[in-house]
């Protein structure tokens, strides 16, 4: 059944054509653009604040919420790919 369904799906989709040229100039733009300083930088303040937040919440709570690291991990890489604007791989080691 399910097989089916995408089936459908894939036959009722349209073809898209991408413009080549276009999409070079796209990726050369976005690469021109990224910053791996800046990248660092803003990793760097969010883990503070993130490190700020979570003791202030183990201080006024008594406990200490483990789960609070996956939160400051997710703010690093949010910063990093903010501040970065990068989509290379190097933005990935960075986060």
């Amino acid at each position: 059944m399910q097989e089916e369904n995408n089936q459908e799906i894939k036959e009722q989709a349209p073809e898209v054509e991408i413009d080549q040229v276009r999409y070079q100039q796209l990726i050369n733009d976005i690469e021109g653009n990224q910053n791996i300083q800046l990248a660092v930088i803003g990793g760097i303040i969010a883990a503070a604040v993130g490190a700020a937040i979570w003791a202030v919440v183990t201080v006024v709570t008594g406990y200490q919420i483990g789960w609070m690291a996956v939160g400051v991990g997710f703010i690093v890489g949010f910063a990093v790919r903010i501040f970065g604007k990068g989509i290379s791989k190097s933005f990935g080691v960075v986060r």
